[in-house]
This record gives C-alpha cells, sequence and structure tokens, in this order.
C-alpha cells in the first residue's frame, strides 16, 4: 500500500519488459534496475515501473494459462487486486488479449472475501 501511495503520481520510465521463464516471473532484473536508479530517477517513477512489470508480467503468465486452457476470463484475487495501479495494468494486458478481466465487486478481495468464502462453506456444512 505505501509503494502504491508513491506510485500514483509517477510513470513507467524503466519500461522493462517482464523476464518469464518456465512460468516465473523473473524479479530479479526489476531490482537491479530500481537500485541501479535510485538517485537518478523519482522514487514514484520507480515505485510505477515496479508496478508495471510486476502487472505485466503476472498478466502475461495468466493470458499464457489461459490461452492453454482454453478459459476465456482471468480474475484477479487476493489482498494485492485491492491495489488499484496493478488491477489497471493487468485489466489493460489481459483485455488486449482478448480475454475478459475480473475483480471483486461483493465481496471484498483480501481477508473479508476469504472470511465470507470460510461462512459460505460453513453454512453448506454440518460442522
Amino acid at each position: 500500500m505505501k509503494l502504491e501511495s508513491v506510485a500514483v503520481i509517477g510513470k513507467d520510465t524503466l519500461k522493462l519488459k517482464p523476464q518469464i521463464s518456465c512460468g516465473i516471473l523473473d524479479t530479479t532484473g526489476l531490482v537491479k534496475a530500481i537500485f541501479d536508479s535510485l538517485g537518478k530517477v523519482s522514487a514514484a517513477d520507480l515505485a510505477y515501473s515496479a508496478h508495471g512489470y510486476l502487472a505485466q508480467g503476472l498478466a502475461a503468465l495468466a493470458v499464457e494459462k489461459a490461452v492453454v486452457l482454453g478459459v476465456k476470463t482471468v480474475g484477479f484475487t487476493g489482498g494485492a487486486a485491492c491495489n488499484q495501479i496493478l488491477a489497471t495494468l493487468m485489466r489493460q494486458t489481459v483485455e488486449l488479449a482478448g480475454l475478459r478481466f475480473v475483480l471483486h465487486e461483493a465481496a471484498p478481495p483480501g481477508d473479508g472475501g476469504v472470511s465470507f468464502g470460510q461462512a459460505i462453506v460453513a453454512g453448506f456444512g454440518d460442522f
């Protein structure tokens, strides 16, 4: 949340292409580029660049898997889905690939959603 609050006024100055190998997003180059740019690029731009790299990389992984499985919709959930920059950038990548992107609307994406799901499951069980 702190990184997002700084990134909100930034732009993607690093323009790093996500490095993906064997289904894993490699963040080593991202971290190195950020450290190499300290003092040369604003903190806001570095924070936004990190968001951009992560969002594009995670969305690319999701799109790749969706295509393999024949799925037409990609969802983003969990606490990180509260991050509007990640969600917006991921949506762009997913929709550019011709897939539908969904986020939580009725239940929160973080712990509140987990609790809601647990309550639903408990309602169906005899615990």
